[in-house]
């Protein structure tokens, strides 16, 4: 006990001294907290932007364009449906596609396709280019649950333009969206029904009400090509019309992170008869910045730490030097070393502690207005949200404590190994 009671005389002693070191680790202390705090923070919006932004796989058969006549395109939906099971898929989106024949409309044939024809026909050559292309339908039916977010319609720009689309809330009706040329070509109106036929299989037909026109109007050589004489349907309705076949799945990732593990796994499952396209720009486009700061973060608290570590090593290594004589004085009396180890380390030891618990202390009362002011600085990351670390606090301040007592002990035996009648001839 003596040897700490005579620590804090000498703190009391030297006060202006150790009211100025406990000041500087106060500083040290809130820039720990902080910068160690937004370390937490930045991986925590990453995590968070990870589950709000989708990353997606996108599956198709490879090497195939989606012409509505080709039969090699398709693949049956049962055979991704166990990704909806996979804990690594957030959800599955379907596109199916059908080749149809109206039954009481017909197929729009506009200028670019008869001047097509017309010119085949001068030099000879078949207009349809393949056997599968001139036995099949003209009218290709594409199904979706969510007519904005439709493969080429989101792609070439097309809207609605009378009526309504297909969303979530009507998927389940036999409902269809035209173009506006076939409205116009077959002396439609909203509200009239159609019924088709399929091109593959004239057993199956499908009557579906018109309750809307898109301004989808690309035209092709090829007439099933046409945008015009797309026709827009429910997914269900058109897997019934086409016996359960899509051409893309498009797979929801739940974490973004792992997606390259999940395209070799799915690749895997599949077979090389298809691709996998992966997109995942939005998510590296949401995280890339905050990782970013994350680095940056991480870099200025190892500078921080190495600095205040250089710090305790200066400060209790002067502090030892200047008190060798006494030291020596009180060896000379008879003193123990472990006593006078107590003594010097409670004197230097309490001051530089003092400022840690302080400057913790002071971070959490700065915690709001340090929110704040990161929020207006930094706009552009929502996810980003100061939130001070307790238990990073409590981390850097046991770690910076212990270093001290290490680096006290350390250089206590280095400094004053020699005898006392030495150390009380040294200036």
């Amino acid at each position: 006990m003596r040897g700490v009671k005579r620590g804090i005389k000498n703190i009391l002693f030297y006060w202006k001294r150790n009211l100025l070191f406990g000041a500087a680790f106060l500083v040290i202390a809130v820039i720990l907290a902080f910068m160690a705090s937004i370390q937490g923070n930045v991986a925590a919006a990453i995590e968070e932007t990870g589950r709000r932004t989708d990353a997606t796989l996108t599956i198709r058969v490879r090497d195939e364009r989606a012409f509505s006549y080709d039969q090699d395109i398709y693949y049956p939906r049962e055979l991704v449906r166990e990704l909806e099971s996979w804990e690594e898929v957030k959800g599955l989106d379907y596109l199916a596609l059908a080749n149809a024949r109206g039954v009481d409309v017909k197929e729009v044939f506009s200028e670019t396709q008869q001047s097509f024809q017309g010119a085949s026909e001068e030099m000879g050559v078949d207009y349809y280019g393949s056997e599968a292309e001139r036995n099949a339908g003209q009218i290709t039916v594409i199904g979706s649950n969510d007519l904005e977010k439709t493969w080429k319609f989101k792609k070439r720009g097309a809207e609605v333009t009378e009526g309504e689309g297909i969303s979530p809330e009507n998927a389940s009706q036999a409902l269809a969206v035209v173009s506006e040329r076939f409205l116009e070509w077959n002396m439609l109106k909203i509200g009239d029904w159609i019924t088709l036929v399929n091109a593959f299989d004239d057993t199956r037909t499908m009557k579906v009400k018109v309750i809307g026109t898109h301004s989808g109007n690309y035209d092709s050589g090829s007439i099933a090509d046409a945008e015009m004489n797309y026709i827009y349907v429910p997914l269900d309705e058109c897997l019934r019309f086409n016996r359960g076949a899509v051409v893309q799945t498009t797979a929801v990732v739940r974490d973004p992170k792992e997606i390259g593990a999940l395209k070799e796994k799915l690749q895997d499952f599949l077979g090389e008869r298809y691709a996998i396209q992966e997109d995942s720009m939005r998510y590296l486009k949401a995280v890339t910045p905050l990782r970013g700061v994350q680095k940056v973060c991480g870099l200025m608290l190892g500078i921080t730490c190495g600095i205040l570590l250089l710090i305790l090593v200066l400060v209790i290594g002067r502090m030892l030097l200047n008190l060798r004589k006494e030291i020596g004085l009180w060896r000379s009396l008879g003193e123990t070393r472990m006593i006078l180890l107590v003594q010097t380390g409670t004197g230097i030891l309490l001051p530089i502690f003092a400022g840690m618990i302080a400057g913790d202390a002071a971070a959490c009362w700065l915690e709001s207005w340090f929110a704040e002011g990161m929020a207006w600085l930094l706009p552009s990351f929502p996810d980003l949200a100061f939130r001070l670390s307790r238990r990073a606090i409590g981390q850097i301040t046991g770690v910076t404590f212990l270093a001290a007592v290490l680096i006290l002990i350390l250089l206590f035996f280095v400094t004053t190994g020699k005898k006392a009648t030495e150390l009380l001839r040294e200036e």
